[in-house]
């Protein structure tokens, strides 16, 4: 497997705006990856993002929303760990108290 030249694996509005007005004046999509300096992959990984024709602001609104849900569920993920970590700790020190003969 062959590594991509392009470290940046995610694009910012600005560059999404570029990869717009890029698309619709036809460029292609090895073309527009050397421009953007992206990988070509990344170019249509972004066109996936949006239906029918690509629009950044779309494509922005679809980054922010899952990067939104991302964060949501990684909270809930940590409650429920600190949760069980508390519950542990009860059952610990009743294990402690009940060897110490309290």
């Amino acid at each position: 497997m062959t590594k991509s030249k392009y470290l940046q694996y995610s694009l910012i509005f600005s560059q999404r705006v570029e990869l717009e007005e890029l698309l619709s004046s036809g460029t292609s999509k090895t073309q527009i990856a050397k421009i953007l300096e992206i990988d070509k992959s990344t170019v249509y990984r972004e066109m996936k993002r949006c239906e029918g024709a690509y629009n950044a602001e779309e494509a922005q609104l679809h980054v922010d929303r899952r990067k939104e849900q991302k964060a949501i569920s990684n909270s809930r993920h940590r409650n429920e760990i600190k949760f069980r970590l508390d519950q542990l700790e009860t059952k610990i020190e009743r294990l402690e108290n009940l060897l110490k003969g309290k």
